[in-house]
């Protein structure tokens, strides 16, 4: 390459340690994405490592080649580990303290019994391609919500511990009857080269990824209503649209209820606001009981609730319906401070026709406007005439 193999590790370095800079810094913005954290951690401590490595020289003593091998092994590790925690998957620090423990008690074992430099370098090698074969999976497959960018990333940790094992294997069969005193010697360009290109690689990788993951969370939060967890307005309109003009492609029947709590406002004045919000959470938790899993259950605004009921006929939502309301009338729905809150609601029914989800929604508001007229705490279903004059224009 022509490059001084000094220049190489200090470049290394350099490297490892702007990158746990970047990292760290971008943890401190978004403390939430904890493989961050790890991931500067990690590429911190390979920085060290190596610096530890370069200022020693190419021959260090054993006691400075045995710690830089072993904090080199532990940053490979918690790169491992940062994957893991990008993934949202539980902390394994005990994993990690074990698998350390057993590569130190390895490496002693091996000194004790007189291992040569070649072979404790190839050792270290096997090591690290086995936590770079690890990271690969964790990112191809560790994940919950699938990025698309993983796959570049994934690609360049497999290529790493292709190259890591290699360098293994042509450590280990060095002829013994060459003498080997150098660690320069051994790895000459490659492991530099191979950790800084890879750790560069690796980085853009995660800056992808790291964007898709706030791209996809900020979309979520658009889309869902923080109080209630429930997608909010502009979800069901987005998704129940899209499904409606499905329906009619298929002529399969839907239907659309309105929710609405009843007498919200004295429930606020009673129990304050702080109480409203725990009836609103309360209330939610119930719609995702008595839902079924292909029915779109959405806020739709302070106290009222829309859901879009697919491949259903409008008996069969009346049906719905009313067990869904009885269930809110006897049952307590939230506690405030040790005490029930119990409550009623409303709830209007109409079919979804002609694509229009818009124009039903506002069919199914208006037999729930009726329910509460006729009494509140019932269910009312939207009447064919009184739907086809509001089509028309008609009072």
């Amino acid at each position: 390459m022509g490059l001084d193999i000094k220049t190489l590790f200090v470049a290394d370095v350099a490297v490892m340690l702007m990158t746990a800079a970047v990292s760290f810094y971008l943890w401190r913005r978004h403390r939430d994405i904890a493989g961050l954290f790890w991931w500067s951690v990690a590429t911190g401590t390979e920085g060290v490592a190596l610096l530890i490595l370069g200022l020693f020289g190419p021959v260090p003593p054993p006691p400075a080649g045995i710690l830089s091998g072993l904090l080199l092994v532990a940053g490979f590790l918690m790169v491992w580990e940062s994957m893991r925690r990008f993934n949202g998957r539980p902390a394994a620090k005990g994993r990690l303290v074990v698998l350390m423990l057993t590569f130190t008690a390895v490496l002693s074992v091996a000194v004790f019994m007189g291992a040569d430099l070649r072979q404790r370098a190839g050792l270290l090698m096997f090591a690290l391609a086995l936590c770079a074969a690890a990271s690969a999976w964790e990112v191809t497959f560790g994940a919950a919500a699938a990025l698309r960018s993983r796959f570049a990333v994934a690609a360049v940790f497999l290529l790493m511990g292709v190259l890591l094992l290699r360098m293994a294997i042509i450590t280990g069969l060095v002829p013994a009857d060459k003498p080997v005193t150098s660690f320069v010697d051994l790895v000459g360009e490659e492991l530099p080269l191979i950790n800084s290109i890879g750790i560069l690689c690796l980085c853009f990788g995660l800056v992808m990824m790291f964007s898709e993951r706030l791209s996809e969370r900020y979309r979520t939060l658009a889309l869902t209503d923080e109080l209630t967890g429930l997608p909010n307005r502009r979800f069901l309109l987005e998704q129940g649209g899209a499904l409606s003009q499905r329906t009619d492609l298929f002529n399969s029947p839907a239907c659309v209820l309105m929710i609405d709590i009843d007498h919200f406002t004295e429930i606020n004045e009673r129990v304050g606001h702080t109480g409203g919000d725990r009836a609103l959470a309360g209330f939610a938790a119930v719609l995702r009981q008595h839902m079924r899993p292909t029915d779109i259950v959405a806020r739709y605004g302070g106290e009222e609730f829309c859901a879009v009921l697919m491949a259903t006929k409008t008996e069969e939502a009346a049906q719905i319906a009313e067990r869904l309301r009885a269930a809110i009338a006897t049952q307590i729905i939230a506690e405030l401070d040790g005490q029930p809150l119990e409550f009623t609601a409303s709830i209007g029914i109409a079919p979804l026709r002609n694509r229009d989800l818009a124009t039903s929604i506002r069919h199914a508001d208006a037999a729930l406007y009726r329910a509460k007229m006729r009494g509140r705490n019932q269910v009312v279903v939207a009447e064919r005439h009184a739907i086809l004059r509001r089509e028309l224009g008609w009072p």
